[in-house]
């Protein structure tokens, strides 16, 4: 790329603890607004940026969202949360959506679509991913988030307007959703997964709800993937600094 890195300061450190510490020791110091994960351990750099005295807790819980992108489209798909929460309960899926719509509305996105996934579009105690969704809707319903949110909705209905037509949810943002909150990290990631694999997207991903944006790469990631999430990750930290 030729970019040029002499200016780019290296921080010595002899173990993954002092390494992921010092990173959060620059956050601090306002010597840096976002970080990337390295070759250390996911929970290293975590267990630094949760800790609790010197930590980069806001308050917030984390979460991960992916914004997808896939050529020939000029609309991106983000799906929250395939990397942390595993099964989030109401008041952790709420945390998910405010972070979601923070990065939509640093992307300019000014009210997203928000598709709240389960398999059914009727709630029903049997499914209960449909249940949560249904609370979660209720619990926002009054809230002035900045986000089109509906739900439960099957994926076809929150992304394909035919089907969303065909089906009958006559909601605003139906077939047309921005971001798919998921129920479960399971389904999340086949998702993710499945656009990656299945049809060639770009996954840029991004943990939020700390102080700054955090870039968890991973092995398997090419470097289109890499560059689109620290660009996803300037973006949003430009975005916080503004906030501020």
């Amino acid at each position: 790329m030729d970019w040029a890195l002499a200016d780019n300061q290296v921080v010595a450190a002899d173990c993954e603890q002092a390494a992921a510490e010092a990173a959060v020791a620059l956050v601090h110091a306002q010597r840096a607004q976002m970080l990337m994960k390295g070759h250390i351990h996911s929970d290293t750099l975590l267990r630094a940026v949760l800790d609790k005295h010197k930590g980069l807790r806001t308050g917030a819980r984390l979460s991960h969202v992916f914004y997808m992108t896939v050529a020939n489209s000029d609309k991106a798909l983000c799906i929250t949360d395939a990397v942390i929460n595993i099964a989030p309960d109401l008041t952790t899926q709420q945390h998910i959506l405010r972070n979601c719509i923070h990065l939509m509305h640093a992307l300019a996105i000014e009210k997203p679509n928000i598709a709240l996934l389960s398999a059914t579009e009727t709630p029903t105690p049997a499914m209960p991913s449909s249940m949560l969704a249904k609370e979660l809707l209720a619990s926002v319903h009054d809230k002035q988030l900045g986000a089109q949110i509906f739900g439960p909705v099957a994926l076809d209905g929150a992304i394909s307007p035919m089907a969303a037509k065909i089906k009958g949810i006559d909601v605003d943002g139906a077939g047309e959703a921005d971001v798919i909150l998921v129920p479960n990290i399971e389904t999340g990631n086949a998702i993710f997964k499945q656009m990656v694999y299945f049809s060639g997207a770009t996954a840029a991903g991004l943990i939020l709800g700390a102080k700054v944006p955090i870039i968890l790469t991973s092995r398997a990631d090419p470097p289109a993937a890499r560059l689109a999430s620290a660009a996803l990750g300037s973006i949003y930290a430009h975005w916080l600094k503004q906030q501020a």
